[in-house]
């Protein structure tokens, strides 16, 4: 099945997991194991180190560090480009990104002007051709915040999207989705854009669309985050602020139901479950018919210290599909494990940040 890497921030290491057996085979030293992400073909992993304001560079082969990145003030959030090629990091303090070339190991600064002091999240086209990047800060009524487009060819912004606050992306292979939510109060209205690099120009920049569904006669997400989308692009879902998810159709034209759940949402690479991470509980849904069809009480495997802790979850890209969560939060330092046929395990190592390096080629991962 593959590898699973468990950040462990506790004592600053990283634990390897064989998916197959679910054995710890190894552990990694020597960063400061906070935020991972890995490289689509699964042979370089980053670790953002926060204190000393770096990031290193693991080979998977080897599980060593081979290099360490100076990158800027508090790395907290990184993201890939599909093609493996440019790696991004947001740093908290400042508000910046720097970005990495992953052959060179060069890190470049981006000059966008962000708002100081505000997590950035970020998406990367299909394509790996565009950078989106939210900048939040809402200044007042004349100075809306913003969703920055970065050519990535040239680490130059060429567009942005004003007046919505942005929250979280998700992909498909010909699109990305954006959570947003109106900054101005007369709107009082949450949406959706699609930005897809396969689809019609928008203000003029080449082969981008940016559009905003309001998603008029049906419920409205409130926050904007989280969100998931199916890989064929059949559903998308938002967590609403009646503590529910909506289930909208792909195209962003109706509202076709609601599940009576919310939280963190992860949809299996085969577009069969939606997994939601709620409190002190797992949610399995059926895809086909968009209802729950099983429900894990988390607090029979592990102690929990309240019912919204920090969180991590994560799907093994080949199948079987696995999904490993972890509580920030957790006293026990234990990993959940739930298996395709929704058995659960535990293994003994704590999972700040995960993971995931396939054992063949597997589905192509939209960042």
């Amino acid at each position: 099945m593959g590898t699973c890497y468990l950040a462990n921030s506790h004592n600053k290491t990283i634990s390897v997991i064989d998916t197959n057996t679910k054995v710890v085979t190894s552990t990694i030293s020597g960063t400061e194991a906070a935020y991972l992400t890995i490289t689509p073909d699964g042979t370089k992993l980053y670790v953002c180190n926060i204190d000393s304001n770096t990031v290193s560079v693991i080979d998977t082969t080897s599980n060593e560090v081979s290099s360490t990145i100076n990158v800027g003030t508090t790395p907290s959030y990184m993201v890939i480009t599909p093609d493996g090629k440019t790696l991004y990091v947001s740093n908290h303090s400042g508000s910046s990104i720097v970005a990495i070339d992953t052959a060179s190991n060069i890190a470049t600064p981006l000059s966008l002007g962000l708002s100081d002091g505000w997590d950035v999240v970020m998406g990367v086209s299909p394509d790996s051709k565009y950078l989106y990047v939210t900048n939040n800060e809402w200044i007042s009524y004349d100075i809306y915040p913003s969703l920055l487009v970065v050519d990535v060819a040239t680490n130059t912004q060429i567009d942005q999207v004003t007046e919505f606050f942005t929250g979280a992306f998700a992909a498909t292979p010909t699109a990305l989705y954006v959570g947003m939510i109106a900054a101005n109060p007369s709107y009082n209205i949450g949406g959706f854009g699609v930005i897809s690099s396969f689809m019609e120009m928008h203000n003029g920049v080449d082969q981008i669309r940016t559009d905003v569904y309001p998603l008029i006669g049906g419920p409205r997400p409130w926050n904007p985050y989280p969100i998931a989308v199916t890989p064929d692009a059949s559903y998308v879902y938002a967590t609403t602020s009646n503590q529910e998810i909506i289930v909208i159709k792909g195209d962003l034209t109706e509202v076709t139901t609601t599940i009576p759940v919310d939280g963190s949402m992860l949809v299996t690479p085969d577009g069969q479950y939606l997994y939601v991470l709620s409190g002190k509980a797992l949610y399995i849904i059926d895809i086909s018919s968009n209802t729950i069809i099983k429900t894990i009480d988390l607090s029979l495997y592990t102690q929990l210290s309240y019912d919204s802790p920090i969180n991590s979850l994560a799907v093994t890209l080949n199948a079987p599909y696995d999904v490993y969560l972890f509580y920030g939060y957790n006293p026990g330092n234990l990993t959940i494990v739930i298996d395709s046929v929704f058995n659960v395990s535990t293994i003994a190592v704590g999972g700040d940040s995960i993971a995931m390096k396939p054992s063949a080629p597997a589905q192509t991962r939209y960042a």
